[in-house]
């Protein structure tokens, strides 16, 4: 017992210094995307007639938001499901609805410090249901390695179908318009990349050492292969497969807005669903705010889109998910709220 001890000690220490680490690592990429957004969202803006982009937000027919607002609560239904399903499979008890709460509360705080959400479920598993902080990790770093394939997926469909689009896209709005200046700076200091990368594999290195000697390590790598000890490896990829066509659904029902859109086809849907998400999977506050407007805004022209129509969708679609994001947190909200006061009400 004396020699554990301080082994325990050391092994939460070293999880606290570790999540100090995290926090610092999310600074940095705060301040450094925002400065991004804050210039797609100065470009976005400086472009715009804002007499029509109001006029047409006006004369917006918004009955499909209903429809948005089933999808987007099945996505967190099927999110929590798939999550629950990849703790159980690491050996820990999980509730559907501390789960869902969670969730919920991660999107809000993740909308205005990316990936702070993800860090927060964590934290309220362990504090909730007592599910030790690394397996949490695991699991999250998980779905983010599936999420990131399945874009990785979505993008390789959406170039084999829509080429010409994509190319013309990346090409002239990316490229041309603001990256080629960039990366010819970095071409003709390529040493200073190289100084970077090591620094970045040195940084990564120096953590592993310290990690591996305790339980923190073996509990993260626990969580991380979960999905080795997933007997329902069907469901989980089930739901996933619901969690990305909800989000292709989310993209496409909102064109129905206005008559200008609502002829775009499917394959349009996926182009745009496609750049969306890739200006969302930008850790910028504001849920990709300005990365989101720009690239949609842009992409939306290639299919014959008026500049302040598809302005004014990307700002809708924005908007809309927005709000919905806040509705759910209040609504977990509530959800905590009677759930604590049955609590005393059974403790009396």
């Amino acid at each position: 017992m004396q020699n554990y001890q301080p082994r325990r000690i050391r092994g939460v220490k070293v999880e606290a210094n570790f999540m100090n680490y995290i926090k610092i690592f999310n600074a940095l990429l705060f301040f450094l995307f925002v400065a991004l957004g804050g210039y797609l969202l100065y470009t976005f803006i400086g472009s715009a007639d804002w007499d029509d982009v109001k006029q047409n937000i006006r004369n917006a027919d918004f009955t499909v938001a209903w429809a948005a607002l089933a999808v987007s609560v099945l996505v967190y239904i099927v999110r929590t499901l798939r999550w629950n399903l990849l703790l159980n499979a690491a050996g820990q008890k999980t509730s559907f609805a501390n789960t869902f709460i969670a969730t919920a509360f991660a999107y809000g705080i993740s909308f205005f410090v990316p990936r702070l959400g993800e860090i927060f479920r964590c934290t309220w598993q362990k504090e909730n249901q007592q599910i030790p902080l690394a397996i949490s990790l695991g699991t999250v770093l998980l779905e983010r390695i599936v999420d990131v394939l399945m874009l990785l997926l979505l993008i390789a469909l959406t170039i084999i179908l829509q080429y010409d689009k994509v190319y013309s896209f990346f090409y002239h709005d990316i490229w041309e318009a603001g990256f080629e200046n960039t990366f010819n700076n970095l071409y003709n200091n390529w040493y200073w990349v190289i100084v970077a990368g090591l620094a970045l594999i040195f940084g990564l290195y120096y953590c592993y050492i310290k990690l591996i000697k305790y339980k923190f390590f073996a509990n993260f790598v626990s969580g991380l292969k979960s999905i080795v000890a997933l007997k329902q490896k069907g469901r989980f990829i089930i739901y996933t497969l619901i969690i990305w066509i909800c989000y292709y659904m989310l993209t496409y029902c909102w064109f129905y807005v206005f008559p200008e859109t609502s002829s775009l086809t499917l394959l349009a849907g996926l182009t745009i669903c496609t750049i969306g998400t890739i200006g969302r999977s930008i850790p910028i506050s504001g849920g990709g705010m300005g990365a989101y407007h720009y690239l949609v805004g842009a992409a939306l022209v290639l299919y014959n889109v008026p500049s302040s129509h598809g302005k004014a969708l990307a700002m809708i679609i924005h908007g809309g998910q927005t709000v919905f994001t806040f509705l759910m947190c209040v609504f977990s909200f509530i959800i905590l709220v009677l759930r604590s006061k049955k609590g005393i009400r059974s403790e009396g």
